[in-house]
């Protein structure tokens, strides 16, 4: 191989000794490689390095943390660039020997993804310097901050609102819950900052052993679940808190498993995006069939390769759009495989805080939302981070309507069975529009997707199939990446009573997250 500065040598480490003809042609063939690269392309035909963009710092929200996430390209994205097998090997090879002389914190082979720390330098330019190298160059698919990201959330409002969200106006919840409440064979994955785990009623009977990625353990291991802030106890609850119990309020499949994969062990929250997302894919790998995850940081690229990985392993990856009003704007909602999830109000408005763009799939409600909170109580919230999980919810619902759905086949009926509340048709407001369970169970039936004539206080008694038998904690298929399966620890079971549809209802102000 040539080295880059002295077209003529085959050894890389050798003197370039040069007469003035070779000089002048090798300044030419410079000159035009960097015309070529330029107009986006290089002398090889080859795709051009990877670009540096500046990323920022936002303490409070997305700081930076000291460390880097560092991704290699496969062997069949370097395939498609032209190389052939032996030489796509060796840049493989080098790239990660040029990783591995830094210090790295953590590994991930299942996205050949590493953990580097900048030791002490500036992210952007520790960035700049690995992708100028020749590794980066012609290795690495990207590299950015890993950044320490915090719940997304604000300071609580101590009025008490009801569960409109399920009302007929809105999810149409009662009348899905005809059709479907949840099977505890789907679990939703809360990655979070753990949960109220032996206290709250709305959380017990359908709970799986929980993980803590910091310490890479499961709970029969070791691994702490419990609650470092109340954050991850309200997400869990809009996607799967026990309803027909007689007790505080309904998971949108509250039929349906859920397990805490607790991503933080700071007081508040604070998590790393390389914790959060081995969050996600340990999930996977267990056979949750969705995960959600209620931080900042869904624009990084790591997140939409993780999600990828999440749809191979047969499941889908459920992100809040933030709670800063921006635009989001990095990729194609129907390019990727992450749903990205933003929130309205009780009149169907886009929330003031949410944020939106062409990157947002589908909205959901995500104020004065009534879920559960600490001490066995309720509380009424606001934010994405609970538009997140409520979507969670309803993708494990269509699952349990059709097991026999793919991933892009439940992601499909989720958008087509959306209220367009903006534009007609997608928009970069509400993307495909404010989600509706009625409607996509109907779609994943194979029914159609128009709504019963029904008024917002309705009446219709949710069965309670799906609620009587406590899940199991299953055993996750085992990978490099992964630790030991959980354990088959019983949990408890909370006593079962009637409770119907007619207390969904009105208003009421809360926290935001």
């Amino acid at each position: 191989r040539h080295s880059a500065l002295c077209p003529f040598q085959k050894a890389r480490r050798a003197d370039c000794t040069m007469s003035p003809a070779r000089l002048l042609v090798a300044a030419s063939l410079l000159f035009s490689a960097a015309v070529a690269a330029a107009a986006g392309g290089n002398l090889r035909g080859q795709n051009s390095p990877v670009v540096q963009k500046r990323f920022r710092n936002v303490p409070g929200l997305q700081s930076f943390s000291g460390r880097v996430i560092v991704k290699l390209k496969s062997e069949a994205e370097l395939a498609k660039e032209g190389r052939a097998q032996v030489q796509s090997m060796a840049m493989r090879s080098r790239a990660q020997e040029g990783i591995m002389s830094k210090q790295v914190s953590r590994q991930d082979d299942r996205l050949d993804m590493f953990v580097v720390e900048t030791e002490g330098e500036d992210e952007n330019g520790f960035i700049g310097k690995l992708l100028a190298s020749q590794e980066g160059a012609e290795a690495y698919e990207f590299v950015e901050p890993d950044y320490l990201l915090q719940p997304l959330a604000c300071p609580n409002d101590p009025r008490f609102a009801e569960q409109w969200h399920h009302g007929d106006s809105h999810l149409q919840s009662c009348a899905a819950w005809d059709i479907q409440t949840g099977s505890p064979g789907v679990t939703v994955a809360i990655c979070d900052t753990g949960m109220e785990i032996s206290t709250h009623p709305d959380l017990w009977a359908t709970r799986k052993e929980g993980y803590n990625s910091v310490d890479r353990l499961w709970e029969s291991q070791g691994g702490s679940v419990s609650n470092v802030s109340d954050h991850g106890t309200k997400t869990a609850a809009c996607a799967a808190a026990s309803g027909n119990n007689g007790l505080g309020v309904f998971g949108v499949g509250w039929g349906l498993s859920h397990r805490p994969m607790r991503v933080s062990n700071s007081n508040g929250g604070g998590a790393f995006l390389s914790d959060i997302l081995h969050a996600a894919m340990t999930a996977a790998d267990a056979g949750d069939k969705v995960v959600s995850v209620s931080y900042a940081g869904v624009e990084a690229a790591s997140v939409r390769a993780a999600a990828t990985y999440i749809k191979s392993k047969g499941g889908l990856l459920v992100w809040a759009a933030g709670n800063d009003e921006a635009e989001r704007a990095f990729g194609d909602r129907d390019g990727d495989d992450v749903i990205v999830v933003g929130a309205t109000t009780q009149a169907d408005a886009k929330a003031s805080f949410s944020a939106y763009g062409t990157a947002v799939d589908v909205v959901a409600p995500g104020h004065d939302i009534l879920t559960a909170t600490l001490g066995g109580g309720y509380e009424s919230v606001s934010g994405t981070s609970f538009s997140a999980p409520l979507t969670a919810g309803l993708l494990g619902l269509i699952w349990s309507a059709n097991p026999a759905l793919t991933p892009d086949e439940v992601e499909q009926v989720l958008k087509r069975s959306c209220d367009d509340i903006g534009d007609a048709g997608v928009d970069a407001i509400f993307g495909y529009g404010r989600i509706n369970a009625y409607k996509a169970l109907q779609l994943a039936a194979g029914g159609a997707a128009e709504p019963p004539a029904t008024t917002e206080a309705a009446t219709t008694v949710p069965t309670a199939e799906a609620t009587t038998t406590p899940a199991t904690s299953d055993s996750p298929t085992s990978s490099a990446a992964t630790t030991a399966a959980p354990s088959t620890t019983a949990l408890p079971t909370p006593t079962t009573t009637a409770a119907d549809c007619d207390e969904i209802g009105g208003g009421g102000g809360g926290e935001r997250a």
